[in-house]
């Protein structure tokens, strides 16, 4: 099925029940095709989200048992304190 850019903006609901019943929907815009709607698979559906290698990499890192002074001493390289300034 496709459907215009105002079609979508003014019966999302609708066109929203007809993709979680399986269906796909192009959007035109203009005239032209700009994006298609699909339903999205369901956890349970035997689709195992991939994890990123690098999430959790910094989990144990030992500059991050105190995260506001490990902040603290990122930052402090980018301002000059008012006490080294010279005049």
């Amino acid at each position: 099925m496709a459907i215009s850019a105002k079609d979508l903006r003014y019966r999302t609901s609708e066109i929203l029940d007809r993709v979680s019943r399986g269906e796909r929907i192009l959007v035109l815009k203009r005239g032209k095709p700009k994006a298609v709607l699909v339903p999205i698979e369901s956890p349970g559906e035997g689709s195992k989200e991939e994890i990123s290698p690098a999430f959790g990499l910094w989990k144990n890192h030992p500059a991050l048992k105190s995260p506001r002074g490990w902040l603290r001493r990122l930052r402090s390289g980018r301002h000059p304190s008012s006490s080294t300034r010279t005049s």
